[in-house]
């Protein structure tokens, strides 16, 4: 009917335009069903009515015959008796007394089928489904209709109208929860329909978050129907509804992809593309989107101090990152590197700040450096470790001289600094500091007062001015303690070579510094063996006599036996020159 009226006006325009005669219009050819003709009825001005002539042919090309001529202008169809049911293809021309006038012949139709119309592509555009497909061959098309394939079986959906139309959007399609399959299907007058060919589906794309792997992982099937391969696949993203962003870049199988670079709390959307080779045509997938909460790992754990306490405990401090998702974290403990065991382990609790400390109580710092690490595990499984620090370790003798000879190692951890080294010494519940005569040496020799008692034990500790500079860049400055070391002074013995009852050094005796806590005994014996004094006080002498007899001028023997407490005992033996 459109094609009749198109050529009615345009013949019109052109008689009007050029003073042409009028040409003889068709009828509308609308189709055939069952070897049964139907037209509408021309419509011409020039003359009387006298017939329809039909005309047939076995090829597209013809030649083509007279089959009928209907004479009735009340009658709009006819059937062909076709006795061989042979494809056959036919026109019409309207016959009216117009001398002069050329007669136009309809569009060719076939009793055979209506050309397909093949869909070229299927594609998710902003959640609605697009179908786009080339139009059927056959002229006498009126509309298509669109198939989907639901839970009742594939069903018509909706018809659309005009020879022209090539696209349809489907609002009622759920492309975000399932592939959608389409058909389309051409049509004419009659009801006639083109043949379902393969259907075409939309790329269904999911997407989950794999916490533990730190990644999404995506999941689509592929276009599947196109006659051509996919020549690509594009994999698009947007953060938190910003710009579309292209990411990858695949061949045309794959139907997998892991998108790593994700960012906790971000709200990711996808998209899977895929392009048709040589046409070019573009299918879009569902836009996926899913919030990345994610399991993190610990990745900032730093050692930052390891200070012995009074006990010989170690108070562990570590700097970690409270974001991190842990299960536990334990110490490894050890006296050399590499060869660490577990020691102590705890939960993390509730975590507010990202320095933390805890003692190790079953550490004992006191009989060398310890070397720590500390290592978490994640609810994933995953493990972290710091890297090993090692503690200071002070050792000390008595030193020559009245004195007491200090040593100590560096505390040894990445990333912290020692400002300053102090040391100090401490008697009783009284401590001072010891003067050192640099800031990062590492020993010392510190005089002991011989006329003091309290000397003969003196206790020492290092401490070490630190600052960590901590993985988020700020620093801390810390206090590493030292284990603590307690020296005692071995006596130091005087024995007079002479003494004079009846002069200045009346009494016989040792002198000894640092005499406290011994255990004493003296004995004085003449030349033939004969004990004369015995004593276990260090400070009582001999004053020359046995009983109450003085002993005379001469030569005598002395034996002394010294206990010190913690050394070797001491035994002496010599003569002393009594002088009258």
């Amino acid at each position: 009917m459109i094609k009749r009226l198109f050529l009615l006006l345009f013949c019109a325009a052109l008689f009007q335009g050029n003073h042409l005669s009028a040409q003889i219009f068709p009828p509308d050819f609308e189709c055939i069903k069952s070897d049964s003709l139907f037209w509408e009825a021309p419509i011409n001005s020039c003359g009387p009515f006298v017939s329809i002539d039909i005309y047939f042919s076995t090829q597209p090309g013809g030649p083509f015959s007279l089959l009928a001529s209907v004479t009735d202008p009340m009658v709009l169809d006819f059937e062909d008796p076709n006795p061989s049911g042979e494809d056959r293809y036919y026109y019409l021309l309207s016959n009216f007394d117009c001398p002069g006038e050329m007669a136009i012949p309809s569009d060719t139709l076939s009793n055979g089928n209506i050309g397909d119309s093949e869909i070229l592509v299927v594609s998710v555009e902003n959640g609605e489904v697009q179908v786009i497909w080339e139009a059927s061959s056959s002229p006498q098309i009126e509309s298509y209709i669109i198939y989907r394939t639901t839970p009742l079986g594939t069903i018509p959906i909706d018809t659309v109208f005009g020879a022209g139309v090539t696209s349809y959007i489907d609002q009622a399609a759920d492309p975000s929860n399932q592939e959608e399959v389409y058909y389309v299907l051409a049509q004419d007058p009659c009801g006639n329909t083109s043949n379902f060919l393969d259907p075409h589906n939309t790329i269904f794309l999911n997407a989950q978050v794999e916490e533990c792997d730190e990644a999404i992982s995506l999941s689509w099937s592929p276009y599947s129907a196109w006659s051509n391969p996919i020549e690509r696949q594009e994999v698009w993203v947007s953060e938190n509804g910003g710009a579309d962003t292209q990411i990858a870049t695949l061949d045309g199988t794959t139907s997998t992809f892991d998108f790593s670079s994700i960012t906790q709390g971000v709200n990711y959307c996808f998209t899977i593309r895929n392009i048709e080779f040589q046409t070019q045509a573009i299918s879009n997938s569902n836009v996926y989107c899913v919030n990345a909460f994610i399991s993190l790992p610990q990745r900032e754990l730093m050692l930052t101090n390891l200070s012995v306490r009074k006990d010989n405990t170690v108070e562990v401090s570590w700097f970690w990152d409270i974001q991190a998702d842990l299960n536990s974290y334990e110490f490894l403990r050890g006296t050399s590197s590499g060869n660490l065991q577990p020691s102590f382990s705890g939960l993390p609790g509730i975590l507010i700040n990202n320095q933390i400390s805890r003692i190790d109580p079953t550490a004992d710092a006191s009989m060398s450096s310890l070397i720590f690490q500390v290592q978490t595990l994640d609810d994933c499984g995953r493990s972290a470790a710091s890297d090993e620090g090692k503690t200071i370790y002070l050792s000390g003798a008595p030193g020559p001289g009245l004195s007491n000879a200090l040593t100590w190692s560096s505390l040894s951890i990445n990333d912290v600094e020692v400002n300053k080294y102090r040391l100090f010494r401490s008697k009783g519940f009284t401590s001072q500091e010891v003067p050192l005569a640099g800031d990062l040496l590492l020993e010392a020799l510190d005089p002991v007062d011989p006329l003091d008692p309290s000397e003969v034990e003196v206790c020492y500790q290092v401490l070490a001015e630190t600052t960590a500079t901590l993985p988020d860049g700020n620093t801390q400055n810390f206090d590493a303690w030292s284990n603590e070391i307690c020296l005692v002074q071995e006596p130091v013995i005087r024995i007079p070579t002479a003494f004079a009852p009846g002069g200045l050094n009346t009494l016989f005796r040792p002198y000894i510094v640092f005499s406290e806590d011994i255990d004493f005994n003296m004995k004085i014996y003449d030349r033939w063996g004969q004990l004369l004094f015995e004593t276990n006080d260090y400070l009582k002498g001999w004053d020359g006599r046995k009983g109450l007899t003085e002993m005379p001028m001469g030569v005598y023997t002395y034996i002394l036996n010294i206990n010190p407490r913690d050394s070797e005992p001491l035994e002496k033996i010599g003569t002393v020159a009594l002088i009258r």
